[in-house]
């Protein structure tokens, strides 16, 4: 349920009423650990075994700050100060509950619903005896007591007559429990004869891997995510589902780096269907990320795997993968057979062998365009060797089969293009599945694919300006906070991710999280490095906030370039200001599919603003552009890209207005 400020006030009664009037004399009854009373289908848990002294920490960081103006975190804020004072000024609250070990787990009870679970593990206080009276004193005539047994464990219901919500509170043994839920808080009561995450040896691991001395703890169960995810946010969540099955646990141990960043550290463990992969990357060293001096500086997205030397992480997966998994290697070794006879190939010599420590997959954010682009870069032991042995492979392809590989320049770079579905997925399995007809370029020493040509050619564009993600200045500097070396990392540039969201993606997200995506935009960078152990994930987080005002504009974060680029100018100088723009001085043309033979744009009613054919994705023939209104507007030819013979421009009534001679 949605809290409100009185509702959430009387979480406060809840401690007085465990301590004061609910609690009864266990010193003949053991102890029960407080995670055995969290119910298995929690999605999240937050744990601190020092709530008051991590509040006050928290509530100073400018972070917290900004997190208070959303309606949800300014009742919780006011809810904690509330509490931090009345037990700061109530000696016997104070001696009783003080700094005790605190759980809190949240719960999906169903597909618009959300329930919490407060858990305070009171140790020896709990023999203290109930004081009924002071409890109605404390709690005064806006709320109405009453009691009942579940399971033979007695409940107390606190109604709040101001906001007819009811606060459920009960003691197992030496634990106060309280929850908005009832169901919630008999699940609860329910594990004590048969606990499921006390037990869960995966969950064990994460618990006893992660750390305790930062200001709280969180676990998060991956099997509960996808759920609690569309309910956050209305939409499914955009992880692989097959990566998601195989996350277990994770456990992270927060901590305040500096008053804008928030680290964390701690491990996640898989599933065994993830175990080979594991195994076979622990064994790898571990590498500096230099994905990055390719990368464009509006990148919003990218996950760097390492390998330490791709060839022995390959020979170490297949390895392990053929014992563990028989039957699905052996389907994977005869498609593998099946395309080497095929093109008379090698796998190993003409693909592997080139393969450095390296593989990207990013999102650069691309200007102009409706969405951000996908790319996957692999960097190469020596990138003279991996265009010679990828040109065999087009060879090949040429000569054994009626696909072709098709080739085009851009400034001097080349774009080559394959026609055949899956042809580079039989290579590298699931890092090629989201490019089924990909294009490829170099640049440095990377090989580079994507799906659109147009993404390549902005790569080349800011590749050769110098404008990489590598040279900016807000993540050079946030880079500082995370491991210089490992297996894994991520990095997330918040507002162009968020920017890129269709509109009415946004439009869900502001309604449902009763925000504006400024808010979000102000936690402007997030860092994960991870590095593979044998059993389990390692990582460390980093969570930066920069309030949006101050960065809207800053180049690094803003979809909108106030820098004149190649790009914008499709290849060509861009005009000195102050000169009379040239009419045929036409926008780039960037078509989709290299293999198309033509290229159409529009108005956004729907009216045909321009179209020319296209010879190996280059503009070819007739060019024709028209006024909203439907009238020809500019025509003239393209011979392979170049603007060829006479050009004419009319105004919308159909005369002549400029003639130009190419």
């Amino acid at each position: 349920m949605k809290l409100s400020k009185t509702s959430f006030a009387i979480i406060g009664i809840a401690l007085v009423a465990g301590v004061f009037m609910y609690l009864k004399v266990f010193t003949h009854r053991a102890e029960v650990n407080s995670i055995y009373l969290i119910p298995r289908d929690a999605v999240y848990i937050l744990q601190s075994d020092k709530p008051l002294a991590a509040w006050r920490s928290v509530r100073e960081n400018a972070m917290w700050k900004h997190l208070k103006k959303h309606p949800f975190f300014s009742d919780i804020s006011a809810t904690a100060d509330h509490l931090d004072s009345l037990i700061r000024d109530n000696k016997k609250i104070l001696e009783l509950i003080g700094e005790k070990n605190v759980w809190i787990s949240a719960h999906l009870t169903d597909a618009f619903h959300v329930e919490y679970l407060f858990v305070t593990d009171l140790a020896e206080k709990s023999k203290y005896l109930s004081f009924k009276s002071l409890l109605k004193n404390i709690l005064g005539s806006n709320f109405k007591l009453t009691e009942r047994k579940y399971k033979g464990t007695e409940i107390l219901e606190c109604y709040d007559k101001h906001d007819r919500s009811t606060l459920y509170i009960s003691v197992v043994q030496n634990n106060l429990l309280f929850s908005f839920s009832p169901t919630v808080l008999e699940h609860s009561i329910d594990e004590v004869a048969n606990p499921h995450l006390g037990r869960n040896l995966k969950f064990l691991e994460v618990f006893q891997h992660t750390e305790q001395g930062g200001l709280f703890r969180i676990y998060i169960q991956y099997e509960r995510v996808a759920a609690f995810y569309r309910w956050l946010t209305g939409m499914k969540i955009p992880v692989d589902d097959d990566l998601l099955s195989k996350l277990v646990f994770t456990g992270l141990d927060v901590d305040e780096k500096d008053d804008d960043v928030i680290t964390a550290t701690g491990i996640t463990n898989v599933n065994e269907l993830m175990m080979p992969w594991l195994q076979a990357l622990s064994e790898s060293g571990k590498g500096k990320v230099e994905f990055p001096e390719v990368a464009p500086e509006k990148t919003s997205f990218f996950l760097d795997y390492h390998f330490g030397e791709f060839g022995e992480f390959y020979e170490r997966f297949t390895s392990i993968y053929s014992q563990s998994y028989p039957g699905e290697y052996k389907k994977y070794e005869r498609q593998l057979v099946q395309m080497q006879s095929l093109l008379d190939i090698d796998m190993q010599k003409d693909f592997i062998d080139w393969i450095g420590e390296e593989i990207a997959v990013a999102s650069p954010v691309i200007p102009d365009a409706k969405k951000t682009g996908k790319v996957l870069a692999i960097k190469s032991k020596d990138i003279e060797l991996a265009k010679e042995k990828m040109n065999h492979i087009m060879e090949q392809v040429r000569k054994k089969t009626p696909v072709k590989f098709k080739s085009t320049d851009f400034l001097g770079f080349p774009l080559h293009y394959l026609a055949m579905k899956g042809f580079f997925k039989i290579f590298l399995g699931g890092y090629f599945k989201r490019f089924d007809q990909p294009y490829f370029t170099y640049l440095g020493d990377y090989v580079v694919f994507s799906d659109s040509p147009n993404t390549l050619k902005y790569m080349i564009t800011q590749y050769k300006a110098g404008r990489t993600l590598d040279q900016a200045v807000h993540y050079s500097e946030f880079r500082k906070e995370l491991p210089s070396r490992s297996h894994l990392f991520i990095y997330t540039n918040t507002p162009l991710m968020l920017s890129y969201l269709p509109s009415s993606t946004q439009r869900t997200l502001s309604a449902k999280l009763h925000t504006g995506m400024t808010y979000w935009k102000s936690f402007s960078q997030l860092g994960i490095s991870m590095a593979a152990e044998e059993n389990y994930l390692s990582h460390t987080w980093a969570l930066r906030y920069f309030p949006y005002d101050r960065i809207r504009y800053d180049e690094e974060f803003s979809i909108v370039s106030k820098k004149e680029d190649i790009w914008k100018s499709g290849g060509s100088v861009p005009p000195v200001q102050g000169m009379v723009k040239d009419p045929f001085d036409i926008r780039p043309i960037r078509p989709e599919n290299l293999n198309a033979d033509s290229y159409e744009e529009f108005y956004s009613n729907g009216t045909l603003r321009r179209k020319v054919g296209l010879k190996n994705g280059k503009p070819h023939g007739t060019y024709r552009e028209y006024y909203l209104n439907g009238e020809l507007h500019i025509k003239g030819k393209f011979d392979k890209g170049k603007k060829t013979g006479r050009w004419k421009e009319y105004d919308e009534k159909g005369k002549t207005r400029n003639i130009k001679k190419f």
